[in-house]
């Protein structure tokens, strides 16, 4: 699954809202609650809001941090290989004032056929439209 958005800004200031994992209740329609610290090893918690679906709390490993390009978690559904996603953020430099913000998701394991992704991908949509103006919304304020 995934889902891009182009954002007039630069690599850094995408970079800086999207590991801002406080401000993610005031700003994200999909992950509305973050909490921890973005650390290779570290578990992070989340809670997702899925259009249409109940919130969801999970608790993904950080797996790699490329600041201003790349950060990668790992969530997982009970056991390993039940239901597994290796979700990764990327920061793609376009020109000088735009960047490709793209979401994506690798599903694996025995429950993946039986997973209804449209909530989730709705989830990002809104959540990418939403990265994108409070970054760029960053340029207006005084």
């Amino acid at each position: 699954m995934t889902h891009e958005v182009r954002v007039e800004a630069s690599p850094h200031e995408v970079w800086e809202v999207l590991v801002d994992l406080d401000s993610y209740e005031k700003w994200n329609p999909f992950f509305v609650e973050a909490a921890g610290q973005l650390k290779v090893g570290e578990t992070i918690h989340l809670t997702m809001a899925p259009v249409g679906k109940d919130p969801q709390s999970m608790s993904p490993k950080v797996l790699v941090i490329a600041p201003d390009k790349e950060l990668v978690w790992r969530g997982r559904l009970g056991v390993p290989g039940l239901f597994d996603g290796r979700h990764t953020f990327t920061i793609q430099r376009i020109d000088e004032k735009t960047v490709l913000f793209r979401q994506y998701e690798h599903f694996s394991g025995l429950l993946v056929p039986f997973v209804g992704l449209a909530p989730y991908r709705k989830g990002w949509e809104r959540m990418d439209r939403a990265l994108e103006q409070r970054v760029e919304g960053r340029h207006a304020e005084p």
